[in-house]
C-alpha cells in the first residue's frame, strides 16, 4: 500500500529507522517530506499525511492524535568560537529554523526567562545551510547534540549547553486516533518500537545489519 509520512529535519535515527522499514517492506509505496513540528501536526491532522516524527511538546497535545515515543535527544548552542562566557555567545546572531520548530521554542523560552531577546535572528531552511552558516561565523544554532557532534568533534564547532529544562527534546511519531490503522502503517509503528528498545539496550551505535539481520 502507500504510507504518505514527514519529519522535523532533526531526527537523527530516521535513515535507520525509513532503511530498515524499507528493506523489510519493499511493497511499501513511502512517500518522505520535511516541516516543522506545528506544519506537520496540522497535514497529520487535514489527512494530508499518514503520519509524522515530531517534537513532543504542548503544541501536539490534540486529543486526535496518537503518540509512539522514538527517542529522547539534548538540544546544545552551536558556535565557531571556542571558550566563550555564554552570556557573549547568546549576544550572537541567532540562526534558526521558522516558526513552529520547538527548537526555536525552547530557545525563545531561555530568553523570555532571563528577561532578553536575541540580538539578531536569521531564518534558514535546511540544517545543512545552518550549521555551514555556523562554521563561517555567521551566528549561532540550537540544534540536537548529535547532529552536530562529528562537526564538534573534528574541531569545526563547540558548543554551549542550557539548563535542562530548555535543552531535553522528544521525538515522537504521531498520526490520527480516529484513522484505520493500515497494515503499512501498524509495521512502521512496530519497526519504531523496535529499534527504539534495540538503541536503548545497545552499547554501541546501531547499523541496519544489527537489526535486520539481528
Amino acid at each position: 500500500g502507500e504510507l504518505k509520512i514527514a519529519s522535523v529535519e532533526t531526527v537523527i535515527e530516521l535513515p535507520l529507522i525509513l532503511a530498515t522499514y524499507i528493506k523489510r517492506y519493499e511493497q511499501v509505496d513511502l512517500t518522505l517530506s520535511t516541516g516543522v513540528t506545528a506544519q506537520l501536526r496540522d497535514e497529520v491532522l487535514e489527512y494530508k499525511l499518514d503520519g509524522a516524527f515530531v517534537t513532543k511538546s504542548n503544541m501536539i497535545n490534540d486529543p486526535q492524535l496518537e503518540q509512539v515515543e522514538v527517542f529522547d535527544e539534548k538540544l546544545v548552542i552551536i558556535s565557531n568560537k571556542k571558550d566563550r562566557p555564554l552570556d557573549e555567545i547568546m549576544r550572537e546572531p541567532i540562526i534558526r529554523f521558522s516558526e513552529g520548530c520547538m527548537y526555536r521554542a525552547k530557545l525563545n523560552e531561555w530568553f523570555f526567562d532571563q528577561g532578553e531577546v536575541p540580538s539578531k535572528t536569521m531564518e534558514l531552511g535546511t540544517l545543512e545551510t545552518m550549521i555551514n552558516s555556523v562554521i563561517s561565523g555567521l551566528g549561532i544554532a540550537y540544534i540536537p547534540y548529535e547532529v552536530a557532534e562529528r562537526y564538534i568533534e573534528d574541531g569545526y564547532l563547540y558548543h554551549y549547553e542550557l539548563p535542562k529544562q530548555y535543552s531535553k527534546i522528544s521525538t515522537v511519531f504521531i498520526y490520527r486516533k480516529s484513522q484505520y490503522v493500515t497494515p503499512a502503517l501498524q509495521k512502521l509503528i512496530e519497526t519504531i518500537d523496535e529499534i527504539r528498545e534495540r538503541l536503548l539496550t545497545s552499547q554501541h551505535p546501531l547499523k541496519l545489519s544489527d537489526i535486520t539481520e539481528g
